[in-house]
């Protein structure tokens, strides 16, 4: 009653105010203005902006880093050598898929917020870095399995992501 919407997600209650006109205008903006939820990484320019997070791009060779690969949040390493398509920053897709380990098992996105519990009016606005519809890290999250840098790595590809999330 009154435009008052009550959603249920996991262990909380939300409410919201005429929550399908929310909806549908977010689609229209996506419709109007798709470059704003997809930007390409290019290592060269060195940083690049995406939703208002700042993302720091580094192409290193192996050998000029740690041997130990530091474990923080928002920082992340990849194997570069094995990037063989564009990579961008975007919002989640349908088809959207994460390597879960080494073997090369894979898991629908969908399902991983699912599992993770993530709610889903959250799930667009985090930050993924892919290759395609190959997921190799959902920001804040998890980094896909068969991105790592391994002993057989000669170039990495280092993103810092600095704010926003």
């Amino acid at each position: 009653p009154g435009g008052i919407v009550a959603q249920r997600e996991y262990n909380e209650l939300k409410f919201y105010r005429e929550r399908e006109n929310i909806i549908s205008q977010d689609r229209e903006l996506r419709e109007e203005n798709p470059a704003m939820y997809e930007k390409e990484i290019i290592p060269e320019r060195k940083y690049l902006e995406y939703q208002g997070v700042k993302i720091s791009l580094a192409v290193r060779r192996r050998e000029d880093l740690p041997v130990k690969i530091p474990e923080k949040d928002y920082t992340k390493w990849f194997d570069y050598d094995i990037i063989k398509e564009n990579v961008f920053v975007r919002n989640r897709r349908a088809g959207d898929r994460i390597a879960i380990d080494k073997e090369g098992n894979t898991q629908k996105l969908k399902s991983y917020f699912v599992n993770e519990k993530i709610p889903s009016d959250k799930r667009d606005k985090i930050p993924l870095i892919a290759e395609k519809e190959r997921i190799l890290w959902i920001v804040g999250y998890r980094q896909s399995k068969a991105y790592q840098v391994t002993e057989q790595t000669k170039t990495v590809l280092e993103i810092t992501i600095n704010g926003g999330t």
